[in-house]
């Protein structure tokens, strides 16, 4: 008997012990976010032939010399998405990978735990590299907030008035009307409109009183058809705002549409006017209130002002063969191999979309790594066994050989 079953058996503990290795990490990895399981493949190595007769055929003794681990491979399939809490937090349903670049280094994940920094750039909150975005002609660049970290105020431009005019009251005021300048500061005006019928029949005269409560501009006149509603031409009249510290702007103020009754109108109503401040366009800075990512992959933003905005698209990339990317930890993936890559953004072609607010979790199956648990076990006791058999029956051979001489 040669040491041959020894070695094989030794083979079997070893590719079984790595097996282990590449199950227990799987198992260490369940609640990784975007984390991919690896399987292990087994290979019978090299042969040995002993002729046993003079041409050979059914009577030649084959030996094989044992079992390696040969590789293992990734199983790229998707993990289920849950809920994380986290806004700026995404995962992928379906294909794609999110790229998040360091220098001159770019690496793929499907586990989008993302959020911005201090500089407004969206960054991975593992590694620190920041997360590529898309634009609309395919050219990659930094996912930043840029000048949306914040949403400038906004000078009031247009006032809407509603309600009744009475065509029967002399004076009418509407008070405590505030509007924005340019810097956002507030001021509060009091718009009169006065009957100019005498004059020019369902006309009324505009001005503008300041916060003392003097009149501070004339806003012109506005008029009325015989059926109540606005007259094209005169339903709006501008008037200049000077603040005492800031530059003047002019504001439009809007009765509704010409021959519509949903906004102003001059019924007769004795002497009780209803005409009411509806809306004002102006507004302060506000901050950032909320932030959520769309299907597409686009940035929502709502402000403390009431202001919204878009930002940037997330980019996507997708490989024909996922499963040969490397995993170098974290989360991430390199693309050593060169495989070609298809950049765009999310529900694109091949892409999947976004869901916002949520992480992709492992792939792993629990079960289905406990079974193979139990076969790579049984696997290693056998070969174990083996191992202590071939022992004794070599030392029993060599025992034999001793008492012989």
């Amino acid at each position: 008997m040669s040491s041959a079953s020894i070695q094989i058996a030794l083979s079997g503990m070893l590719a079984y012990s790595r097996g282990l290795d590449v199950i227990s990490n799987n198992v260490a990895n369940l609640n990784t976010p975007g984390f991919k399981q690896s399987d292990i493949r087994f290979q019978d190595v090299f042969y040995t032939l002993t002729r046993q007769g003079s041409s050979g055929g059914h009577d030649d003794f084959v030996q094989g010399g044992g079992v390696t681990a040969a590789a293992t491979s990734m199983r790229f399939t998707p993990g289920e998405i849950r809920d994380s809490g986290s806004d700026t937090d995404v995962a992928v349903n379906g294909n794609g990978l999110f790229l998040v670049r360091d220098g001159d280094q770019t690496l793929y994940t499907r586990a989008g735990r993302f959020a911005f920094d201090e500089a407004g750039f969206l960054v991975s909150t593992v590694s620190g590299g920041r997360v590529a975005a898309i634009e609309r002609g395919g050219n990659l660049r930094d996912f930043e907030l840029g000048e949306l970290r914040i949403s400038p105020a906004r000078a009031t431009s247009r006032i809407e008035v509603v309600d009744n005019l009475s065509s029967g009251s002399s004076e009418h005021e509407i008070s405590n009307v505030e509007i924005f300048d340019s810097v956002g500061d507030t001021h509060t005006v009091s718009l009169v409109f006065r009957n100019n019928s005498s004059v020019t029949p369902r006309s009324w005269l505009v001005t503008v009183k300041n916060e003392a409560g003097e009149e501070s501009a004339q806003a012109g006149e506005v008029r009325f058809s015989g059926d109540g509603s606005p007259l094209a031409g005169f339903e709006k009249t501008t008037f200049t705002f000077q603040p005492e510290n800031g530059d003047a702007f002019e504001v439009t103020i809007a009765l509704g549409a010409p021959g519509r009754f949903d906004g102003a109108t001059s019924f007769s109503a004795g002497s009780t006017s209803t005409l009411q401040l509806a809306s004002q366009d102006g507004v302060a800075a506000g901050s950032i209130l909320g932030l959520a990512f769309n299907e597409n992959g686009r940035l929502q933003i709502r402000y403390s002002n009431g202001d919204e905005a878009t930002g940037p698209w997330l980019a996507l990339a997708h490989f024909e063969t996922p499963e040969l990317l490397r995993q170098v930890g974290d989360g991430f993936f390199e693309n050593r191999d060169g495989l070609a890559e298809r950049i765009g953004a999310p529900d694109e072609g091949m892409l999947g979309w976004i869901v916002g607010g949520s992480l992709e979790v492992s792939n792993v199956e629990l079960t289905e790594q406990f079974t193979e648990l139990i076969i790579v076990q049984r696997g290693f006791q056998a070969s174990s066994q083996v191992l202590s058999i071939s022992n004794e029956i070599l030392q029993e051979l060599i025992e034999s050989t001793r008492s012989r001489r």
